[in-house]
């Protein structure tokens, strides 16, 4: 008989969502003196992987918490959010055991010393937090003491958690085998750095806490670095406030990434985005509020836009220096709303002066769907420093359009 009422505890529990090895119970409670850092001790809690085996090397996961979990309880950060139970879950631990970290930062401490609202840090005038080298020096700890393997170190991080995950694979860009930094913000001057780690972030365009503007930021700064195979690394929700963490760490696709991930590797032979190094951009039309101008339409955020209150403009893209790209390809991408507003047709055109135009390619555009994304391969014989996107749409007395990137080929100047 009591072997059937633990069968059924068991079950009802996982019914319920409540796994047991994804409780705060399964964690042990500890904490780290390191006197080279801080005399003050950290407490943190630390999940062995299930049906650990003492000769196999595991992965590990540092979550860092949110501001809302600061003090000295130990359980905060376990209790606010999935931000660490989620790994310790049954069905991902039998597909991915690991060990979890998840240290706590104390009252009126930060992991990043940097004004959350201002969505950015700055590390050549701020040095490492005191915390987050206590956090970083935990995780060094338990890899001596724990048959850690060392090449799947990842960090995942919300809120302030978000500014310390940023700041940590910048500041240690080797330590990291990949990052889930959430509505957080870094110091975009640092991303060469963290080229090649794989990166998953989030963000929700109305926090009203962290600007999304950080997050964008360190995206823009990432895709400017040259082609590359990470593919499509960002999610900004809409409507998900400050709490864009709970829908991240819902997607069970997010946390079988993690495990999966691959260093990113950068293609210098590939055609490269012409419109991420840099240029001088041009519009014929140009009253639309600030926050929807024409520098949107080359931001590499799908979730901005240009708009416009004529049914025709065009847009004109002068390359930095005046280098000479030939095209090999152009991508544009719908807006988040009104589809009446679409344009109905593009024609991309070239010039070596800025004033005498040579056709590239014309289409018409045809949308099915919001922030689609629509590409176009074209081989034009001559290269351009400049480039002119016109577009129209006869029937709608207001335009808009979120995206335009153009892919090229440097070539010598003739």
């Amino acid at each position: 008989m009591m072997k059937k009422q633990i069968v059924f505890v068991l079950l009802v529990s996982q019914i319920l969502g409540n796994n047991v090895f994804g409780q705060a119970e399964s964690f042990l409670t500890k904490e780290h003196t390191d006197y080279k850092i801080s005399a003050n001790p950290m407490p943190y809690r630390l999940f062995i992987p299930l049906n650990y085996e003492v000769n196999k090397k595991y992965p590990v996961v540092l979550f860092l918490h949110g501001a809302g979990e600061r003090g000295s309880n130990n359980t905060s950060q376990l209790t606010a959010n999935k931000g660490a139970t989620i790994w310790t879950e049954t069905n991902y631990q039998l597909k991915h055991p690991c060990f979890v970290i998840a240290p706590q930062c104390a009252n009126n401490k930060q992991w990043v010393n940097a004004s959350w609202s201002e969505g950015r840090s700055n590390q050549k005038t701020t040095p490492i937090s005191e915390q987050l080298s206590l956090a970083l020096s935990i995780l060094d700890s338990l890899c001596k003491e724990y048959k850690i393997d060392l090449s799947r170190i990842y960090i995942t991080g919300i809120s302030m958690g978000g500014y310390g995950t940023w700041d940590a694979i910048t500041r240690f860009p080797d330590k990291f085998a990949a990052a889930i930094p959430i509505c957080g913000g870094g110091d975009s001057s640092r991303v060469h750095l963290i080229k090649n780690v794989p990166i998953r972030c989030f963000h929700s365009s109305d926090d009203p806490i962290v600007p999304v503007k950080g997050t964008r930021d360190m995206v823009k700064a990432i895709n400017a670095l040259g082609p590359n195979n990470r593919g499509e690394f960002y999610t900004e929700f809409t409507d998900k406030g400050h709490g864009c963490w709970n829908a991240a760490y819902s997607d069970s696709t997010v946390i079988d990434w993690l495990f999966h991930a691959k260093p990113v590797t950068i293609n210098s032979s590939w055609a490269c985005n012409i419109t991420t190094i840099g240029g001088t951009i041009i519009t014929k039309y140009n009253d639309s509020s600030t926050e929807e101008n024409q520098d949107k339409i080359f931001d590499n955020l799908k979730n901005t836009k240009f708009l416009t209150n004529h049914d025709s403009t065009w847009v004109q893209f002068t390359t930095k220096n005046n280098s000479l790209f030939k095209i090999s390809k152009f991508t544009i991408i719908s807006g988040n709303d009104s589809p009446e507003r679409d344009p109905k047709q593009i024609i991309l055109k070239g010039s070596r002066d800025g004033k005498t135009w040579t056709i590239i390619d014309t289409e018409k555009i045809t949308f099915n769907s919001r922030n689609q994304a629509v590409e176009y391969n074209i081989n034009p014989a001559l290269p351009y420093n400049n480039f002119k996107i016109e577009m129209c749409s006869p029937s709608a007395t207001i335009m808009q359009l979120a995206e335009v990137k153009l892919f090229g080929i440097k070539m010598a100047a003739k």
